[in-house]
């Protein structure tokens, strides 16, 4: 049972870290949420969002950003689990880096490096995590779509969220 226990931390930790990273690129734009017209400026408002979530009403903000299959995972996480993933946590995005952008059209892959530092556990750790996401061109505005790991990262989430 410890182990399982590790194992749900480490997957809502990945889970906060990537929305953390959200929240904190909202942070740098200013306090209004701005639309973003590029696809890269729209990952990186995400993550600064996602890092700075501070109750289970900005649950709804974040799914506001998204459709198809990443709308559905938001939507789906319950506000008690939404809660204890994302809600004040600790998790600090220290750099986010957009590696590779492909726009064809209305539809649009970013591929990002965030380093995090984690001060959960028993040591603060550094953490570096790849991910591509996939977003579409709606109305002239871009929404995440879906997001999958890159490189080595290999940490998969139920109802289509990896982070």
């Amino acid at each position: 049972m410890g182990e399982t226990r590790f194992a749900t931390k480490a997957v809502q930790m990945k889970l906060l870290l990537s929305f953390a990273l959200s929240f904190f690129l909202m942070s740098c734009t200013g306090s209004k949420l701005q639309t973003p017209s590029k696809p890269e400026d729209r990952v990186q408002l995400f993550v600064r969002l996602s890092s700075d979530v501070k109750s289970p009403d900005d649950k709804a903000m974040l799914a506001q950003m998204c459709q198809g299959r990443m709308r559905q995972a938001i939507d789906a996480i319950s506000d008690d689990a939404f809660s204890v993933a994302y809600v004040n946590q600790p998790i600090e995005v220290k750099d986010f880096k957009v590696v590779q952008t492909e726009i064809d059209g209305n539809l649009a892959r970013v591929h990002y490096r965030l380093e995090i530092l984690n001060p959960n556990g028993q040591d603060t750790t550094v953490e570096t995590n790849e991910r591509e996401v996939e977003l579409l061109r709606v109305d002239g505005q871009w929404f995440l779509e879906a997001i999958r790991p890159k490189g080595s990262d290999q940490i998969a989430f139920t109802r289509g969220m990896i982070f």
